[in-house]
């Protein structure tokens, strides 16, 4: 009785664990994905900017 209950506690904490690691990785992601987003805005900008300069 006592191992059934501890094997259920321990899939219940892994299950809890893969759940609270799967969440950093989407935050992590969607904070890269906004960083490159911006960082290509940027990129495009100055690129625009050099243009004008040129023209």
């Amino acid at each position: 009785m006592n191992f059934c209950v501890d094997s259920l506690l321990w899939s219940y904490l892994l299950s809890q664990f893969a759940q609270f690691c799967m969440n950093i990785c989407i935050i992590c992601y969607k904070v890269a994905q906004l960083s490159v987003g911006t960082f290509d805005v940027t990129v495009a900008k100055n690129e625009l900017h050099m243009r004008d300069r040129g023209a």
